[in-house]
């Protein structure tokens, strides 16, 4: 499975397509997979220029939905998270605690700081 991302930065409009191979990122259970996020140079699947440093983050497919779900250091912030529905930047539904994030976004845009993140295909 080849997916295909793009990012682009909102800041800039600067855009990019990143193609991805099958998912490899283990998810909450050994059943499901996904593909890395990590900041420039940490090697993800998914490279933005975002400080992620300490965060374990992932885009997986989940029948019939798409999610962002990850691990993080307590106490250490991210970059401002949203989902962009009708026209607005929606933060309402981040789910998390001081460890783990949850993120339901399906194929509406992802915005990770100053990233835009769109599912191609």
């Amino acid at each position: 499975m080849i997916k295909i991302f793009r990012v682009t930065i909102l800041s800039t409009g600067v855009a990019k397509e990143v193609w991805v191979g099958s998912p490899q990122k283990e998810g909450w259970n050994d059943l499901v997979r996904g593909w890395s996020i990590g900041g420039l140079s940490s090697g993800a699947d998914l490279q933005i220029d975002e400080d992620l440093t300490g965060s374990d983050l992932g885009i997986f497919p989940v029948s019939n939905h798409v999610m962002l779900w990850g691990r993080l250091i307590p106490g250490r912030p991210l970059p401002g998270i949203a989902l962009f529905v009708n026209g607005v930047w929606w933060e309402e539904p981040i789910l998390g605690n001081a460890d783990k994030i949850e993120f339901r976004f399906d194929r509406h845009p992802l915005r990770i700081g100053d990233h835009m993140v769109e599912l191609e295909s």
